[in-house]
């Protein structure tokens, strides 16, 4: 069996792709399609007006969310009203998560 790769293993790859980690399995991420980034505009534009005068943050993607050192995900649109917001990455799920079906 494989061993699964972790946080840090990925911060060490030396390419451009975006990954998310599921139970230490890497996943390539594609690139979205217009329609994709045109609601993705839409909605963080309406919710940053919603949050601007309080502590909460939007966050597109890419920004990663490591909810384990084997478990991390790079959803659409974050919401963090708390201290968990990193530089790098979300620790711990997010107050609110925003996934864009296409």
């Amino acid at each position: 069996m494989e061993s699964r790769v972790s946080y840090d293993d990925l911060q060490a790859r030396n390419d451009d792709t975006r990954w998310e980690l599921i139970d230490g399995v890497a996943y390539a991420m594609s690139s979205p399609a217009l329609r994709h980034q045109t609601i993705l505009r839409e909605l963080m534009i309406a919710l940053q007006a919603h949050f601007r005068k309080g502590p909460c943050k939007v966050v597109p993607a890419p920004f990663d969310v490591k909810l384990s050192n084997h478990d991390v995900v790079q959803p659409d649109l974050i919401v963090s009203c708390g201290d968990r917001l990193g530089e790098a990455f979300h620790d711990g799920p997010p107050d609110l998560v925003i996934e864009i079906l296409s």
